[in-house]
């Protein structure tokens, strides 16, 4: 049971408890992706979003959603400083004005990847979806990758392809002439749909003078 520390009255407590309760629900179901990575499951959303919505309408969504609880938090904070509990008032105030950028930014992970992931599990096949390069290899690897790519989509931290392996007779540093250039084509292949792909290998169409091979 959690205990009313602040002081609050019933009913005031009471609804602060189911907004924040409602906060770490939508945390969570938005960071399942990043949660099943850790297990080995990689998912990659589409290019192309399934909601058919542009990515600033995620934030302004989120940002929506999370105006009652800046306008509760910020009445918290006025109880908090007229009860001369002035750390916990600037502790309120805060999270007053952080709130709509964490719940806009949980909105926009929310249906960029966890939908079209919980889509994909659904309704998903086997095939292949075709992405661009955004960026070069990477020998070290990002975001826990062991090397890896980054491919055009739009939802942040969402774009990695993790295991891109290169063959040792090329002969050339990471990085340079040997790698397709930014926007080569990228063709990822496992359970697909128009949401997005579980990836189990990868290749790239041939670019200029060298190829880039199929991933293990």
């Amino acid at each position: 049971m959690i205990k009313n520390t602040l002081g609050l009255s019933p009913r005031l407590f009471k609804i602060h408890y189911v907004f924040m309760t409602c906060i770490s629900v939508l945390i969570l179901t938005a960071f399942i992706p990043f949660i099943l990575k850790v297990f080995g499951v990689e998912f990659l959303p589409n290019s192309e979003p399934l909601l058919r919505l542009p990515t600033w309408s995620h934030w302004v969504i989120g940002a929506a959603l999370a105006l009652p609880l800046s306008i509760l938090l910020v009445y918290i904070a006025v109880v908090c400083f007229s009860d001369s509990k002035i750390k916990e008032g600037f502790i309120f105030l805060f999270s007053s004005i952080t709130s709509s950028f964490m719940v806009g930014a949980c909105s926009h992970l929310l249906l960029g990847a966890t939908v079209p992931m919980l889509h994909t599990i659904i309704f998903g096949a086997e095939g292949h979806i075709e992405y661009k390069m955004r960026d070069s290899y990477d020998r070290y690897g990002r975001f826990g990758c062991d090397g890896g790519i980054a491919v055009e989509t739009k939802v942040i931290r969402h774009s990695i392809l993790c295991g891109m392996k290169l063959e040792a007779n090329h002969g050339l540093p990471l990085g340079r002439r040997g790698l397709p250039k930014k926007g080569a084509t990228i063709i990822v292949y496992g359970r697909t749909s128009r949401a997005g792909v579980f990836y189990t290998s990868f290749e790239a169409i041939p670019n200029l003078e060298y190829d880039l091979p199929i991933s293990e």
